[in-house]
């Protein structure tokens, strides 16, 4: 959980300009041989943190959508709901009652994670490999 938790990097395996292929940009959250569960903990955490805040401005407008009056709507539409929303309460508008949602997402994939690489490094056999036992 170094340097490599967020980042952008450039990396090749070989030393030999020769030999070397082209450099590849990689980028996000990595996995690294000495990340313990605490920092897939954390990794888990911003991911579902990431997640919240850019899928919650669709949902909140789909739940106005659902909530509006049928014989009055209030919205023509999805844009229309996004565009009054946010001149009536700026752009955090969009983001009203918002913080459960992230809240319990960043928890919920923290758990995922640390459970996912938990058991599968609990099911790796000698050589590294995951593995169900028999």
């Amino acid at each position: 959980c170094s340097s490599d938790l967020i980042g952008f990097r450039r990396r090749s395996s070989r030393k030999s300009l020769a030999e070397a292929p082209p450099k590849t940009a990689t980028m996000g959250l990595k996995k690294n041989a000495n990340d313990g569960p605490v920092c897939t903990f954390v990794k888990g955490g911003l991911t579902g943190f990431i997640e919240a805040i850019i899928c919650y401005p669709t949902e909140f407008v789909k739940t106005q959508l659902q909530l509006q009056s049928k014989s009055n709507p209030e919205y023509a539409g999805m844009a229309d709901c996004a565009k009054k929303t946010i001149a009536k309460h700026g752009p955090t508008g969009l983001y009203r009652g918002a913080l459960p949602l992230i809240l319990g997402s960043s928890g919920k994939q923290a758990a995922r994670w640390t459970g996912y690489e938990t058991m599968a490094n609990a099911l790796k056999d000698d050589q590294g490999k995951l593995t169900i036992p028999k």
